[in-house]
């Protein structure tokens, strides 16, 4: 054996070149062999207590109850990369787990490539067979695919995919029998459905009746351990393999489940949480104080007004003498009032923009809407116009009925904002001071109400409803051209259509499938735009306010919260749909510091129907640094082989050692 002392120089350079080579050849090879199987490369630290309204009733995106705030919150935190859209409209598919998305100049032919690294919190790579496994057409014993074929593809999907193929290991390509423009931020946006990983959930006879409480294997920066329904806590734990193997900022996550948002505000106060969404009536409590930061990102949410129109007397509209009963509430009801004294003057009103899509969604929104000022006499005069008769303050109906009228508004004890919007809705409608209409205001539970209008109980179907919603639609133009009865509460169930008069439902319906099957972006653009100003002119629904999402946070134990306004990715912290990305940025910095293992899922792996894929093993990166570490030893041993022989030559001299092109 010869001894390192013995050698020469230009040994030693040869070695040192073979080195170099060696480095740069790993250096060079795929980042996602680089990164999958790696983990915790920036050592989360620090645990932040979160405190979110409402317990969770299941953490699986197929039986997740809309109306279940905390529960999308959780799954949004496991299962997205970050929200790749902006409150402008826009798309960011560099937060999302797709790093880049191609379609076919007519929007039938659809290609997604999983970013590079991205692997599953048990380490497992992240694969185009999950995708495949997802949104794929291949059905389990029970008839149906994970998503395809089910209740809960409420987009369709199967009507309009022909084939799903996976390419390679992060391509997967999709083939449609129509032109959607819309088909690639429906699938990639996190804001409709992300993807599970097939090794944990193939095999599962019914997908659905897993409420996912067990600890999960998720794609997000946490994950949960147990969760036992009807808990008052959660602990999330770091994902270390998250953010190509960087993992979040946090090693934890302590979730605290309360029941309303004042109690929130009372638990961030005391000290027992450091995160919470508050209401505006209470921020002033955080912004005079200087222990605590806040968070405010304007029109996150919709305060509304509901109806069926088709029924009388919101169906009453008159053409030819331009008036509407709908108008006319719309005059009577003071959003701005509502903004100022509910919202605290952290809303947009209603007026401003009353076709759904707030003015800060640029992208979507119709600038040129029909806009509408707090003006009874206007709206009294829309009524008489209609044949609407006033005994007094009285509002009475139409000969030959003539009767008074009277409404209930059916609104939520969950929400203490949608009562108080509830009551000023109810006096500028009422006949003190307002419209004339008696009106009675009724407050009961979400599920109460759900429930009663879903199947038919009571009068529920004929009155209006003053509810809200805090989904992440504005970034998504195409759904909110969907009417609201299927997105916002209660009106689940389809109506007989969707705009009074038949005309204006025939062209709203025209527009929407403009919307679904145009070829371009743009042309889905504008004919969102267009149902934006057709709900705006008709109102199906009445929006009484944009409210903003105010966030409030200790500073004692955690650092990198957003600060106020839109960020360049994403929803900021958002609202029922948390932005991952976000979440993942906050660091602990307090002394509730916890170390951080990665976690050893007990799961069955089982093989892929794909023979074009395969998942590469966690290991793979040790193997092949090993092959190159052996690959340096031969050479190495050669070069040292072959400079002892020629230093046993006479003649000729040794050649120059091989340069590093050679």
């Amino acid at each position: 054996m010869c001894s390192l002392t013995l050698l020469s120089k230009r040994t030693i350079i040869v070695f040192s070149v073979l080195l170099l080579l060696a480095l740069s050849a790993l250096n060079s090879i795929s980042p996602e062999l680089k990164t999958q199987g790696q983990a915790g490369t920036i050592s989360p630290k620090g645990v932040l207590r979160l405190a979110l309204v409402g317990q969770p009733t299941s953490l699986n995106q197929l039986t997740a109850p809309s109306d279940c705030k905390s529960c999308w919150q959780i799954i949004d935190l496991e299962y997205g990369f970050g929200m790749p859209l902006l409150q402008n409209g826009s798309a960011y598919p560099q937060a999302g787990l797709f790093d880049w998305m191609n379609t076919s100049s007519t929007a039938n032919v659809w290609e997604f490539n999983i970013r590079p690294g991205a692997t599953w919190s048990d380490g497992i790579p992240i694969n185009s067979s999950d995708v495949l496994f997802t949104f794929g057409l291949a059905k389990n014993v029970s008839g149906l695919g994970y998503l395809i074929g089910t209740p809960y593809d409420f987009f369709g999907l199967a009507d309009e995919i022909v084939s799903v193929t996976a390419v390679n290991s992060s391509l997967t390509k999709f083939i449609l029998n129509q032109d959607d423009a819309n088909f690639g931020i429906a699938l990639g946006s996190q804001s409709y459905f992300t993807i599970v990983p097939e090794h944990i959930w193939n095999g599962t006879i019914s997908y659905g009746a897993n409420p996912n409480f067990g600890q999960d294997v998720t794609s997000g920066p946490f994950y949960h351990k147990a969760y036992r329904e009807g808990s008052s806590s959660m602990t999330l734990v770091a994902n270390s393999y998250y953010n190509d193997g960087r993992g979040p900022g946090l090693a934890q996550i302590n979730v605290t489940f309360v029941s309303s948002e004042s109690q929130a505000v009372s638990e961030l106060l005391s000290g027992q949480v450091d995160l919470a969404e508050v209401n505006a009536t209470s921020v002033s409590q955080f912004l005079s104080n200087s222990h605590f930061g806040v968070n405010i990102e304007s029109e996150r949410g919709l305060s509304y007004l509901e109806f069926n129109d088709s029924i009388y007397p919101f169906d009453l509209y008159n053409a030819s003498l331009n008036s509407s009963f709908r108008w006319a509430l719309m005059d009577a009801i003071n959003t701005y009032g509502i903004a100022q004294s509910v919202y605290n003057n952290y809303a947009t009103p209603g007026a401003i923009a009353e076709g759904g899509i707030p003015p800060s969604a640029t992208m979507w929104h119709n600038q040129s809407v029909t806009k509408y000022s707090y003006n009874l006499a206007l709206a009294k005069g829309n009524l008489t116009k209609l044949g609407f008769t006033y005994q007094g303050t009285n509002l009475y109906y139409p000969s030959p009925n003539s009767s008074r009228v009277s409404l209930k508004i059916y609104t939520d004890t969950n929400n203490s904002a949608d009562y108080e919007v509830a009551q000023q809705v109810a006096n500028d409608l009422g006949p003190v001071s307002g419209l004339g209409i008696n009106v009675q205001v009724v407050p009961e539970s979400l599920s109460n109400i759900s429930n009663s209008y879903t199947n038919n109980i009571g009068d529920i179907r004929n009155e209006m409803v003053v509810a809200s919603s805090t989904t992440s639609l504005f970034g998504v133009g195409f759904l909110d051209a969907v009417p609201a009865y299927d997105w916002y509460f209660p009106w689940f169930l389809p109506q007989e259509h969707w705009l009074e008069p038949l005309s204006a439902d025939q062209i709203y319906n025209a527009t929407l499938r403009q919307v679904f099957y145009s070829p371009t972006i743009s042309q889905v653009q504008q004919a969102v735009r267009n149902i934006d100003g057709l709900n705006s002119y008709y109102l199906p629904v009445i929006v009484l306010a944009y409210p903003d999402g105010i966030w409030a946070y200790s500073n004692a134990n955690a650092t990198g919260f957003p600060p106020t306004g839109p960020s360049i990715i994403g929803f900021d912290m958002g609202d029922e749909s948390l932005d991952p990305y976000t979440f993942g940025q906050i660091t602990g910095t307090g002394t509730n510091t916890q170390t951080l293992t990665t976690p050893a899922h007990s799961t069955t792996s089982t093989t892929s129907t794909t023979p074009t894929v395969s998942h590469l093993l966690p290991g793979s990166n040790f193997l092949l640094v090993l092959s190159l570490a052996v690959v340096i030893i031969v050479i190495f041993g050669a070069t040292l082989f072959f400079r002892r022989r020629r230093r046993r030559m006479s003649s000729p001299p040794p050649p120059p050692p091989p340069t590093a092109s050679s």
